[in-house]
């Protein structure tokens, strides 16, 4: 946390392989006047993938379909988890940029971005923390990495890995995003979204560890800025 000082708030994000950096900007002035008038604060999603970020080497347009539904998906995730109604009238800009990507990059990105706006100062209801869960076989895994993701065969049937990102907040348990890449088995979706849900409240004890340990290193900044 706090690894860009040009943020209002910023996060890097290590999940595996795949590094994630976000940062935050604002409450601010909404350039959206067709918003304007919610009563709440607006966020908006920017989503990058490094073209060095995988082995396919590609070159992703801001356009990019993939991109945008990731942003969208993050979008409507945290607008829900901010307190928005301390802010009216007003936007809140994440930007998200994946530098590495082996696996889980929704996870990745959406964990990156709630730690920058907990570092902007930003209040919300609950942590966001997320976590993806998938077959290989026939065996459950939990945060999959690329190479488990695109397995072929390695879902139930016969199909391509299933991936089951799954967002929540932790201290109600309440499911705020599910997402389902392929085709899979009722009776298999049950076991893949306690498996994520579990992940999912491992990350946010690991999201909280973090964040003490970040506001303890400011305290003793400010100690010693007092001092001298």
């Amino acid at each position: 946390m706090g690894v860009e000082p040009g943020a209002d708030g910023s996060a890097v994000w290590h999940q595996g392989n795949t590094v994630v950096y976000a940062t935050v900007q604002g409450p601010k002035e909404s350039t959206f006047r067709s918003r304007n008038q919610t009563g709440r604060a607006q966020i908006s999603v920017e989503f990058f993938l490094a073209p060095f970020s995988g082995s396919d080497r590609r070159v992703r347009s801001r356009f990019d379909r993939r991109n945008k539904e990731i942003a969208q998906a993050l979008q409507q995730t945290l607008q829900t988890a901010i307190v928005g109604e301390q802010f009216p009238r007003s936007q809140i800009s994440i930007n998200i940029n994946v530098v590495q990507a082996d696996g889980g990059v929704r996870s990745a990105a959406m964990n990156a971005a709630t730690l920058a706006l907990v570092d902007a100062g930003i209040p919300m209801h609950d942590f966001v923390a997320c976590c993806s869960a998938g077959f290989l076989q026939d065996t459950a895994v939990l945060d999959p990495n690329s190479s488990e993701e695109g397995a072929a065969g390695g879902g139930p049937g016969g199909s391509a890995s299933p991936d089951l990102p799954v967002a929540l907040f932790p201290a109600s348990g309440e499911i705020s995003l599910l997402q389902l890449g392929s085709q899979l088995p009722c009776e298999k979706l049950a076991d893949l979204m306690q498996l994520a849900s579990e992940g999912c409240q491992q990350i946010a004890a690991l999201m909280r560890e973090c964040v003490t340990k970040h506001v303890a290193s400011r305290l003793r900044s400010r100690e010693t800025v007092t001092r001298t």
